[in-house]
């Protein structure tokens, strides 16, 4: 009967550990989401920037909430039907859009003429080249939502976080101390 409480306060208190690393490594996994796509976001890594997509004129093939990565690639090396995120030439805003025709003139400068995948006509100016910030490469459904939620409430999300990790390291002391006993 001994053996038996003995083995099953052992069986607790692996749980409870389980359960603490399951939280801490989960933690840290966001923690480091955030950090990664705070800096992609802003400055990128490298060739590699992300982006939220915030309408539907990709839809169905990207939609709202998804988050892009794009690659910055030499601008000869898009073709029609690749996606492309672009500058507005006005705006500090960018758009991602699918090229529909790309186009030489006589000055060996490419231009691209772009549609959103939804929209039922072509974007109304060609994009020069000096506006393309890169090619999608990768497509994240729901990601770019949940980064977003996670980046508006990491205070919370933080202090939510520390106090878990307390509890449990306090929580675990007093099984340590029953258990001594």
């Amino acid at each position: 009967m001994e053996a038996t409480k003995t083995e099953a306060k052992k069986n607790k208190n692996y749980f409870w550990k389980y359960l603490k690393n399951i939280i801490f490594y989960f933690l840290v996994f966001i923690f480091l989401l955030i950090a990664l796509f705070s800096i992609m976001g802003n400055k990128g890594i490298g060739e590699y920037k992300s982006f939220n997509i915030l309408t539907g004129s990709m839809s169905p093939n990207i939609n709202p909430g998804s988050l892009i990565i794009t690659k910055k690639v030499d601008t000869n090396e898009i073709k029609a039907n690749d996606v492309i995120t672009f500058k507005g030439s006005n705006t500090k805003s960018v758009t991602t859009h699918r090229v529909v025709e790309v186009i030489k003139d006589k000055d060996g400068k490419v231009k691209f003429q772009t549609k959103g995948d939804a929209n039922k006509v072509l974007d109304p100016m060609l994009i020069g080249q000096d506006l393309v910030v890169g090619k999608v490469i990768c497509s994240m459904p729901h990601l770019g939502s949940i980064i977003n939620f996670i980046i508006k409430f990491k205070v919370i999300i933080m202090a939510l976080a520390i106090c878990l990790l307390v509890l449990s390291s306090i929580f675990d002391n007093k099984i340590k101390v029953k258990g001594d006993i």
